[in-house]
Parts: C-alpha cells; sequence; structure tokens
C-alpha cells in the first residue's frame, strides 16, 4: 500500500515510514528520510541541550540496568571478553601500542594535554603510526573521529 509523506509529498511503501503504535495508520505520517533530515536539523540547532542530553541518557536507571543485566548473562562477560580477543588477532599492532600507551599514562609516564586542535580538556590519545605506541596527538572525541576520516579518504593507515 503507497502512502503520501506529510512533508516532502512523495508516495511511498508503508515500509518507508517509521511505526507508531500511538497513530491511527500504525505508521507515522512523514517518511523515514524526512524524519531524519527533521532529527538532524534539530540537532545542528541545538547542538548544547542535545550535548547534555546524551551525557544525561547514559546514566538513566534503565540503561544501567541493561549495561549491568547483559554483563551477568551466562555468556556476556564471555562475550565483551571473546570481542576483545577478536580484536587482538585482527589488530596486534593496534592492541599492543594500547596496552603500552594506556600503561603509560597509568604510570604517569605520559600525561593527558589538552586538545591539539580546540584545547578541550577531554582528549583520547591518537596514533599517527602504531609501532610508536608512546608518540601521540592529544585530541577532543570530536577531533579524533575527524582525524581518523581524513586518514581514511587520502588511505593512510596507521
Amino acid at each position: 500500500m503507497l502512502k503520501s509523506c506529510k512533508k516532502c509529498g512523495i508516495k511511498r511503501k508503508d515500509t518507508e515510514f517509521y511505526a507508531n503504535k500511538y497513530m491511527t495508520s500504525g505508521t507515522e505520517n512523514i517518511c523515514k528520510e524526512c524524519k531524519k533530515q527533521y532529527t538532524r536539523d534539530l540537532r545542528a540547532a541545538n547542538p548544547e541541550h542535545y550535548k547534555k542530553y546524551e551525557k544525561t541518557r547514559w546514566d538513566l536507571p534503565k540503561r544501567e540496568a541493561l549495561r549491568k543485566a547483559y554483563r551477568k548473562r551466562p555468556n556476556g562477560r564471555a562475550a565483551i571478553k571473546a570481542k576483545g580477543e577478536r580484536f587482538k588477532q585482527q589488530h596486534p599492532r593496534k592492541a599492543a601500542a594500547w596496552v603500552i600507551f594506556k600503561a603509560a599514562v597509568r604510570a604517569g609516564r605520559l600525561a593527558k594535554l589538552p586538545c591539539a586542535v580546540c584545547g578541550a580538556r577531554k582528549t583520547d590519545g591518537h596514533h599517527e603510526d602504531y609501532d610508536k605506541p608512546l608518540a601521540v596527538v592529544w585530541l577532543c572525541r570530536k577531533h579524533h573521529h575527524q582525524r581518523h576520516r581524513e586518514m581514511r579518504e587520502l588511505g593512510i593507515s596507521p
């Protein structure tokens, strides 16, 4: 069955609309593409609000309970450990660099610095070369992800 999107006016299949149990038709009146764009625009217009929202959402009792329940499942901890082991097998240089890097930070041999781009205080160590585990550039999460995107686009592999 085809249905018109109230935003773009394009006729689409029911599967191209999000389900909504509160609506009489069972689906929303705006297609998935328009809904996604609306959400992106809303988040771009209110970045501080959503930054605060995401921080508080992590600590909601429901989410905490889900995390605890996952860890308590018979295979929960085993699944987490298996995922780590798979990562070590797939990326041995990266895993070894992280171990050395984390140990140096814990021991105080390597001090955390503000973001090299924006000066933010909450930073991650970025490795340009995993063969040099203590040669890091301190970047905030946003600039760290941005740097990895740039490296992928340039075809550079650390």
